[in-house]
């Protein structure tokens, strides 16, 4: 009798306890003031009624909590500056960058956008990289919009900020500024919006892509964070999320829970005929398949998978080498292969490597922006990289003569030959510089049931031979990985 009055007892304080929890959340969800601006298709004005498909996705998220709070229409920067200095504030669409990952508190992503260079139609600008445009006179950008932030993380001190997009469209047809980065959503809308001509303007280069979230001031409870979170995974799982999607945006890729990506990185990684495939992706698709899981696996460049691979939560990036400077800032599913990393010369250069300090005192040698040889060799002393973007460069670079070696794996680099119009035939290797596995990488932030259900799952596909059966389809004179 005595314990049964115990455990009334605390059923009835833990009863009165989420009581509480619930009153506190229902008199912070008063409080809450929530903003957005004109971005459409994301958010606008539409027969007087405030719409779009982030707009319908905040109030779908207030239906489902029976909650009848009204959406404020303000100019970003000023929202912006509300969401930094006050509570019980709400902006939505809101770039997850690293500069603001500590400032607010985040529930999404509830859509994305590629942001590019973009210059007037007469510009006669030829950037082949992002280093190209640092050397440009003049770029406009918008005030506290995140790719602002970006470009200053990267390094851009030739940036002059104007207050709308209106100026800065002026100021490219009249020249007085040389480019303006924004994303593809915001180009079309305000040119369409202000009445220009869709050929006024044009892309110069790929800068980054983004995802968009519902900010909240950092002083929001866990609590209601977790709530509004919960209810957007929900209509990501029952389909309401995609359908409203799909109305505002059909040509895009909806976020999932998970965010997945991949490169173009064959015969690892790669896109033919539109289908994304090759042995890392059909190692993803296996474990997406036996988790039900959804397949909305992304390609991207490598740097830009990377870079939102460290900021945004629940993210999936595959295939990434597992090493020591990598190591703490990200989970890692695997191994899922192995390889060797090699430096190569032009065949017939006569160049002679048996160390890295024989490397560090030739001429050029060609890296790939973000990959895991680049940063080996920065953190290692090397003063005499060339950085680009795409690997099939590197290869032009060395077969052309620009650069005395490049650095590739064994897997990808007859592939990669290829691609830019070469044959491995053409190079040779001169050095190895290293080998190691190669794994699935899950972001810091995502839940631990996440990692620990990809793991368990991916340990069933190699012990039941699924991986070595993929293995001998798509790297048969590869070193097969030891489970660890």
């Amino acid at each position: 009798m005595k314990k049964l009055m115990i455990v009334v007892f605390m059923c009835m304080l833990m009863g009165s306890v989420l009581t509480e929890l619930n009153a506190d959340i229902s008199k912070e969800m008063d409080a809450l003031q929530i903003y957005t601006e004109e971005f459409p298709p994301l958010n606008l004005m539409q027969d007087g009624q405030l719409t779009g498909q982030a707009t319908e996705v905040v109030q779908e998220i207030l239906k489902r909590m029976d909650i009848n709070k009204d959406i404020t229409l303000l100019l970003w920067s000023d929202a912006y500056q509300k969401l930094v200095n006050e509570p019980n504030i709400v902006l939505f669409s809101t770039s997850l960058i690293s500069e603001r990952k500590d400032l607010f508190k985040w529930v999404g992503p509830i859509s994305s956008v590629e942001n590019y260079f973009y210059t007037s139609k007469d510009c006669t600008l030829n950037l082949k990289t992002l280093d190209d445009a640092k050397k440009v006179l003049k770029i406009a950008t918008l005030k506290d919009y995140a790719i602002t932030g970006i470009l200053k993380e990267k390094g851009f001190t030739n940036l002059i900020e104007y207050n709308t997009i209106q100026e800065i469209f002026t100021a490219l047809m009249n020249g007085e500024v040389n480019l303006f980065p924004c994303s593809n959503l915001v180009m079309n809308s305000q040119q369409k919006k202000l009445g220009i001509a869709p050929d006024e303007f044009k892309k110069a280069i790929f800068i980054t892509s983004e995802l968009e979230y519902i900010a909240f001031s950092e002083s929001t409870s866990d609590e209601m964070i977790q709530t509004w979170q919960k209810h957007l995974d929900n209509m990501k799982d029952d389909g309401t999320f995609n359908a409203i999607f799909k109305k505002w945006l059909p040509n895009e890729i909806p976020p999932g829970i998970l965010q997945i990506y991949t490169e173009d990185y064959p015969p690892l990684t790669f896109q033919e005929n539109g289908e994304i495939s090759g042995f890392g992706t059909e190692v993803v698709r296996e474990i997406l398949a036996r988790l039900d899981i959804p397949d909305n696996i992304r390609i991207s460049s490598w740097e830009n998978g990377y870079h939102l691979c460290l900021v945004n939560p629940n993210f999936v990036l595959f295939t990434m080498k597992r090493t020591p400077l990598r190591e703490k800032l990200f989970n890692w599913i695997g191994p899922i292969g192995s390889n060797r990393t090699i430096f190569y010369a032009k065949k017939g250069s006569d160049i002679k490597i048996s160390s890295m300090e024989d490397a560090k005192k030739v001429g050029k040698i060609a890296t790939c922006s973000a990959w895991f040889s680049e940063q080996d060799l920065e953190n290692a002393g090397f003063t005499n990289l060339v950085s680009s973007p795409n690997p099939t460069e590197n290869v032009r670079q060395l077969v052309e003569g620009e650069v005395d070696l490049s650095i590739f794996t064994d897997i990808t680099i007859p592939e990669i030959a290829k691609q830019a119009g070469y044959s491995i035939d053409d190079l040779e290797p001169v050095f190895t510089v290293s080998s190691g596995d190669f794994y699935i990488a899950i972001s810091k932030g995502t839940p631990e049931h996440v990692i620990d259900e990809w793991q368990q799952v991916f340990n069933e596909i190699y012990e039941d031979g699924t991986l070595e059966n993929l293995y001998e389809e798509w790297l048969p004179s590869s070193k097969f990985p030891e489970l660890k």
